[in-house]
């Protein structure tokens, strides 16, 4: 039997845009105290406001503990109905990683010094080391350490202007000073010896008063799961236990874990139907933890999306925690029950450093959409796809392919330096030598690039059954992700 090439369109790429906008999810919980009446010794405890010390006081028992905590976090979260958080995202995403770069012996890292001002303050937006035979004293004729320098030293600055501004600063820095207790130990302590170091611990001191955004809350809102949705009606939370709805066995849905940001991933949701089935005009849910504790609710209303085969899909994002959550969704028509979907759903951990790639995602069409917001369902810089329900396709077909790489390795001209394998096969018989080629990116915000490519399938030899393995690898850092798909395709 002959082969042919696959034909690689690259087309597709001119068309990312920066899109500006977000949304986020976070990392999971940190490692907190056995205890919740121990939690204020905990990271978290760094961000008490003197009056939440005094509340904190009277809490006796665990359950007093875990509305305090729930309201602690809600009176931090820039839209206290949304299921997410993002300051406690970033806040858990911080302690992660200082557990793992800041421990020492029995020490943990979030609870050192720099672990602590790593919290309150964020990374750093400049850093130097010191060695043993150099002197902290002297910066740009300043005094900002002691005369003598018996080990390693760590000094972090801050550009007040870059920091949020309720902390009220003034100034060109601030910097911290962190001194290694003995060489080699990793346990670098703090030095307060200095005006620099008295100046930066009273901006480290306003820290907890300027995350606390809703000092008023007095309870906890119920969330919404989605962005722009409200609280369910009664009648659409009893569509979720109905078992079955009129289309289901119409429905075709795609499921995929997004990104928003380089730190964080919420779940995308693709529902289609046919082009003679019913419109939905609403979409209600729910998202529970798999003990069945119901986190969160929603109603939104939605319309179609076109698609080339002239279906109807329609899409939604979830910013989830990395966990596992059952998600559950309904649709209707003019009040009617439509379609049921449900699964669990697994949110893996972003990886704080490092270069690291979202899954390939495949589909037939694409909607370039110049409004488009970073973190939509299936969004790719200014293109929209629409993900791959349907594997029995004709042979005259395009096939697109995508995906995101976070921090990739950059050559001299500040380029990624990305490569795609293909490999067709039949029967599990390999057809012709892997197809191997550069693959371009586009940046889409700091640290964050998205590439795009399509496959013509029209140079398949013949009417059958295939499998197209994928292979994107940074050349650079060698880190690599895999996807199959598998295709019944007709040859006219």
């Amino acid at each position: 039997m002959g082969t042919r090439s696959l034909v690689i369109v690259g087309s597709l790429i001119l068309a990312l845009t920066v899109v500006p906008g977000a949304f986020a999810q976070d990392d999971p919980a940190p490692a907190e105290a056995e205890s919740l009446l121990d939690w204020d010794e905990s990271p978290a405890g760094f961000l008490l406001t003197k009056d939440e010390e005094k509340e904190w006081k009277k809490v006796s028992t665990e359950a007093e503990a875990r509305a305090f905590i729930e309201l602690f976090w809600a009176k931090r979260n820039p839209d206290p109905i949304s299921a997410f958080n993002p300051f406690k995202a970033d806040f858990e995403n911080k302690v992660r990683y200082a557990d793992e770069q800041y421990t020492w012996e029995k020490q943990r890292g979030a609870l050192t010094d720099r672990g602590r001002i790593l919290i309150l303050m964020g990374a750093p937006h400049y850093s130097e080391n010191r060695f043993p035979t150099e002197t902290v004293e002297s910066i740009e004729d300043r005094a900002v350490g002691t005369d003598e320098v018996r080990a390693n030293a760590k000094l972090w600055f801050y550009d007040p202007q870059q920091l949020p501004k309720a902390f009220g600063l003034k100034g060109s820095r601030l910097i911290f000073t962190f001194y290694e207790d003995k060489s080699g130990s990793n346990n670098f302590t703090l030095d307060r010896s200095h005006q620099e170091a008295t100046m930066a611990m009273r901006a480290a001191g306003k820290a907890a008063g300027v995350y606390l955004l809703h000092p008023d809350l007095t309870d906890v809102p119920k969330p919404i799961s989605v962005p722009d949705g409200e609280a369910p009606t009664a009648a659409q939370l009893a569509w979720l236990d109905a078992g079955t709805a009129p289309l289901d066995e119409q429905l075709r849905a795609a499921a995929e874990v997004g990104i928003a940001d380089p730190g964080n991933r919420p779940f995308w949701l693709h529902l289609e139907l046919p082009a003679d089935a019913p419109v939905l005009d609403v979409i209600a849910g729910r998202v529970s933890s798999t003990d069945g504790d119901v986190k969160s609710t929603f109603q939104v209303p939605v319309s179609p999306l076109a698609t080339s085969t002239g279906s109807a899909a329609y899409h939604l994002t979830f910013p989830l925690n990395p966990g596992t959550h059952r998600v559950e969704v309904a649709g209707g028509t003019g009040g009617a029950l439509q379609i049921l979907w449900s699964d669990d759903v697994v949110i893996p951990p972003t990886a704080a450093e490092g270069t690291w790639m979202t899954p390939l995602m495949f589909g037939l069409s694409v909607i370039q959409e110049e409004e488009w917001q970073l973190g939509s369902p299936f969004g790719f810089g200014a293109l929209h796809l629409i993900p791959l329900t349907e594997t029995a396709l004709p042979g005259q077909t395009e096939l697109s392919y995508f995906g995101h790489v976070i921090r990739p390795g950059l050559n001299d001209a500040g380029e990624p330096a990305l490569e795609v394998k293909v490999t067709l096969k039949m029967d599990n018989q390999r057809l012709g030598r892997p197809l191997t080629m550069t693959l371009p990116a586009i940046s889409i915000v700091d640290d964050l690039w998205v590439y795009a490519n399509s496959i013509n399938l029209g140079a398949l030899p013949q009417t059958g059954a295939y499998k197209l393995e994928f292979k994107v690898t940074d050349t650079i850092s060698d880190v690599s992700v895999e996807r199959d798909v598998e295709l019944d395709i007709t040859v006219e």
